[in-house]
């Protein structure tokens, strides 16, 4: 029912969940039990390095061979988050002006 599994999943391969273990009560607005707090980003590649500058006007293949691929960043997503309290499994969206809004 969600769509397209293929179109599904290569949009989720690009979304990062940053998970994390709280003791609770550690931030404004947040549960009072321990909680886990996810926050959503996603991942793009990072800038690449401007080229060096070649005053020879060749640029030899061992150069061109040796360059990587850009590695990945977190990016926010512009979403807030949310908590999941511990012993109930209640799901608390995080609420702007509480900690990660």
């Amino acid at each position: 029912f969600l769509g397209d599994a293929a179109l599904l999943s290569a949009l989720l391969g690009e979304i990062a969940a940053d998970v994390q273990e709280r003791p609770g009560a550690d931030a404004p607005c947040a549960p009072d039990e321990p909680y886990v707090e996810v926050k959503l980003g996603v991942l793009e590649p990072a800038p690449a390095p401007a080229p060096l500058a070649d005053t020879s006007g060749v640029v030899a293949d061992s150069v061109r061979a040796a360059v990587a691929p850009p590695p990945l960043q977190r990016l926010p997503m512009g979403v807030r988050g949310f908590w999941v309290v511990r012993r109930t499994g209640e799901v608390r969206r995080i609420e702007r002006g509480c900690a990660g809004g």
